[in-house]
């Protein structure tokens, strides 16, 4: 997965997720669409807000399972200092 990110202006979060047709077919996309939504969803409270975020499918994330998706996510965010740490609140 990659992870794009732009202030926003305001104190809101913003998400948008792409997953390409070279992915799979439908049913695919859809599934792997469903995967990042609900992973983001868990961690929603940890983000920072302030930002739109758009949250990219490579094809390698066809094979991977629902923990995977959440432990990508989940690194995707720290490196890009993202979440929101304890001292933030």
């Amino acid at each position: 997965m990659v992870i794009v990110f732009a202030r926003n202006g305001n104190h809101t979060v913003k998400v948008g997720f792409s997953v390409s047709t070279k992915v799979g077919n439908s049913v695919v996309r859809n599934r792997v669409k469903r995967l990042m939504k609900e992973n983001f969803r868990m961690l929603l409270d940890r983000v920072k807000p302030g930002f739109h975020y758009v949250i990219i499918a490579r094809k390698p994330i066809v094979k991977v399972t629902y923990h995977d998706v959440q432990r990508s996510l989940n690194y995707l965010l720290k490196k890009a200092k993202l979440l929101r740490t304890d001292e933030e609140g």
